[in-house]
């Protein structure tokens, strides 16, 4: 079809039968088909905010999180109030959140911080993101960071024992 909005659907439908099926072979398939059909729709109309929504679903669908965050980034810039980015963006925050955590467990203090620092980026407004990127950039030397990080961490939750902590310890 020489649609933008034409294609944009079909992949959206090879996207949903991407998630129907449980062969990895035929998921991947399916949700190859569903980028060509995104990127003929790009072709057609280059800055349709719903393909780039919907062609950072397909790339999450293969875990290729940095192509669906650039394609994200895209559409944020044609429609920042999209909600449905705003889905995407929570997807975005849980993933680097989990990831941060881990990595700060692991003892992989430079991917703990790159990772809490791409969830604050998403989720500014939860607390134990910042709380924790604090306390990340507190152990690898970054006092002024993590000041500057519980500080904006304590207003929203004056109940958040572990920002307090960091804070404490700063003044010791």
């Amino acid at each position: 079809a020489n649609s933008a909005r034409a294609n944009t659907y079909a992949g959206i439908a090879w996207i949903h039968l991407c998630d129907a099926t449980n062969d990895p072979a035929e998921k991947r398939s399916r949700v190859n088909k569903a980028i060509a059909l995104f990127r003929r729709s790009e072709s057609i109309k280059p800055m349709y905010t719903p393909n780039f929504l919907n062609l950072g679903a397909a790339y999450s669908r293969l875990d290729d999180v940095r192509s669906a965050e650039a394609v994200w980034d895209t559409a944020r810039s044609l429609d920042p109030n999209s909600t449905l980015l705003k889905q995407y963006e929570q997807y975005l925050f849980d993933l680097y959140y989990r990831s941060g955590l881990k990595a700060g467990v692991d003892k992989d203090n430079a991917k703990a911080i790159s990772d809490l620092r791409k969830a604050v980026r998403y989720g500014s407004l939860k607390v134990d993101a910042g709380d924790n990127l604090g306390g990340g950039d507190f152990t690898t030397g970054g006092t002024a960071e993590a000041r500057t990080r519980w500080a904006r961490t304590l207003p929203p939750d004056p109940r958040n024992l572990a920002a307090q902590q960091g804070s404490a310890a700063m003044t010791r």
